[in-house]
């Protein structure tokens, strides 16, 4: 019978533990001191050649460096990257015909009674956010 154990492991730390799968979210800020310390914590808990695999999932950020640190860092250290395609998200907000939901607002409609419209974004989110598969070779 397969075991999995779920481990915390603090920015910077570590300590030479090693992992089969690593979840990142949301740690790309686009500036090299962080790059750096998640840098090497993931230097500490993926070997050279293992078969472990980190997922990474964040935002596109449009300030500092964008991550471009972070990326460059990666790939110098022998790990390599591969964008993963977001499959289309369900909306945030109520399809037509539903009553109430998270985006939804509230308007007075004739008689003073309360009437619901939605506002769904005029963007698709997924281009918001990178899926990356990031593995490191021997």
């Amino acid at each position: 019978a397969a075991t999995a154990l779920v481990e915390a492991v603090l920015l910077g730390g570590g300590g030479e533990q090693h992992v089969d799968v690593v979840l990142c979210a949301d740690l790309i800020y686009g500036d090299e001191k962080t790059a750096s310390a998640l840098v090497e914590t993931l230097c500490a808990v993926v070997a050279p050649g293992s078969d472990a695999t980190i997922i990474s999932l964040h935002e596109r950020r449009l300030y500092g460096d964008g991550g471009i640190s972070f990326l460059t860092m990666l790939e110098e250290r022998g790990f390599h990257l591969a964008e993963v395609a977001l499959p289309p998200l369900p909306p945030p907000w109520p399809l037509e015909g539903s009553t109430g939901g998270l985006m939804g607002t509230e308007e007075e409609g004739e008689g003073g009674q309360q009437s619901h419209s939605q506002s769904p974004p005029a963007v698709d989110e997924r281009e918001f956010f990178v899926l990356r598969e990031i593995t490191r070779s021997s």
